[in-house]
Formats: structure tokens, C-alpha cells, sequence
């Protein structure tokens, strides 16, 4: 067993899933099918621009879903993420939105003008939760 293109094969079927995962929940905030063609386009063009960073983030998460035969377990590393995404307190400010995460939850307050109202419509936000991250296990089967 190669465990390094065992992690390398991993990283990038969890990128995939990720991607479907985004989707779907992306088709169930918006109902404009305009709305939901641009936000995943932004998602996809940002996760390729952080890939190096996200890689990086990566080679780590592995190692909390290796067993000592170098086997990865998905769902514990989703369970984990899941877990600690429960725990997370932070709050910040990226692009003009306020982006709350505490108790499990996720909250992204949208501002007020022509540049989110052409991508996201009159949503004043968005969250997603602790259950929405534990869905992504069903993407990685």
C-alpha cells in the first residue's frame, strides 16, 4: 500500500465531493437558477484559486483519518470536521459579510448592495449547520 497516493487519491475525491456537496447545498438556498449558476461558479473558482492552501490543510486533516496501517476513514474525518466545526467560536468579516459560526452553525450576513443583490437576490444571508458538513460523508461513498 502507497499511503501518499493513497492520500493524494483521497484529497482529491473529498475536493470532488466537496464540490457536489456545495452544489446541492447551493440548490437548496437559491431558487434563481441565474443565482445558483454564478454562486457555484464562485465556489468552484475559489476553491481552485485556495487549492495550494487547501492541499496543504489537507496533508494534515489526513492524518486524524489514518490508522496505523495507513488506511484513511472518510467518515471519521468527516465526523471530526463535523465535531470541531460544533465546537468553533469565530467571528469575521471577508468580502463585506459578517460570517458568525458558533454552536454548530454558521451564519453569513450579506450587505446591502448591487454587487450581492446580482448574486444572491434579496437574501439578507445564509447559514449552514453541523448536520449540513455531516451530509458530505454521503459524498464521499
Amino acid at each position: 500500500m502507497n499511503v501518499k497516493s493513497d492520500i493524494s487519491a483521497f484529497k482529491g475525491n473529498l475536493k470532488t465531493a466537496v464540490q457536489m456537496w456545495s452544489s446541492d447545498l447551493v440548490d437548496e438556498l437559491f431558487a434563481s437558477p441565474v443565482r445558483r449558476r454564478n454562486v457555484k461558479r464562485f465556489i468552484s473558482n475559489w476553491l481552485d484559486f485556495q487549492d495550494e492552501r487547501i492541499n496543504k490543510w489537507l496533508d494534515n486533516v489526513v492524518l486524524v483519518g489514518l490508522d496505523k496501517d495507513g488506511n484513511i476513514n472518510s467518515d471519521l474525518i468527516v465526523e471530526e470536521a463535523a465535531a470541531l466545526f460544533k465546537e468553533f467560536d469565530y467571528h469575521t468579516t471577508l468580502w463585506g459579510c459578517n460570517i458568525d459560526i458558533s454552536s454548530g452553525k454558521a451564519v453569513v450576513s450579506l450587505p446591502d448592495n448591487m454587487m450581492t443583490y446580482l448574486l444572491f437576490g434579496n437574501k439578507s444571508g445564509f447559514s449552514f449547520s453541523e448536520q449540513d458538513i455531516l451530509k458530505l460523508k454521503d459524498y464521499l461513498k
